[in-house]
């Protein structure tokens, strides 16, 4: 009777100092790897299918944050942030977090104003169909060029 008890209490001193690991949402893991690789469009694909599923989870939304920030899209970046700075449940993710919206805080808008379509000239040469005001090849290209020389 006294060696059971002695196994039954070794037994659970031994499952408690094993930390229980939460299954991360699906597609979190690949979302990781495609961030590491620096395939941010891919990672925030992945993060989305994860936060669809743990919408409160605050690491995938830090690193939904990483992956806006990679694509330079600085205001979506800070939205993530901010959710996970405020999150009480991982106190560490979060100062990460307030780290990252101070490094934002650095960064500076490089466009001013707005862009506006440019029509590309057809090979056929400028007497054709994108002269006339018509598209050539049914595409329209964005072209924004600043500079401070």
């Amino acid at each position: 009777m006294f060696r059971k008890s002695i196994l039954l209490a070794l037994m659970s001193l031994q499952l408690c100092a094993i930390p229980s690991a939460e299954a991360a949402p699906a597609g979190f893991d690949d979302g990781v790897r495609a961030y590491n690789g620096r395939q941010y469009r891919q990672a925030l694909s992945s993060f989305s299918q994860a936060a669809s599923q743990a919408p409160a989870d605050p690491m995938v939304r830090y690193y939904m944050g990483l992956s806006y920030q990679g694509l330079n899209q600085m205001t979506l970046a800070k939205q993530q942030f901010e959710y996970v700075a405020s999150c009480q449940s991982n106190p560490s993710l979060a100062g990460q977090a307030r780290t990252a919206l101070q490094n934002l805080a650095r960064y500076q808008p490089t466009r001013q104003g707005t862009a506006s379509p440019v029509r590309i000239a057809s090979a056929a040469g400028s007497g054709g169909a994108a002269a006339s005001g018509q598209r050539a090849s049914g595409r329209l290209k964005v072209i924004d060029f600043s500079t401070e020389w």
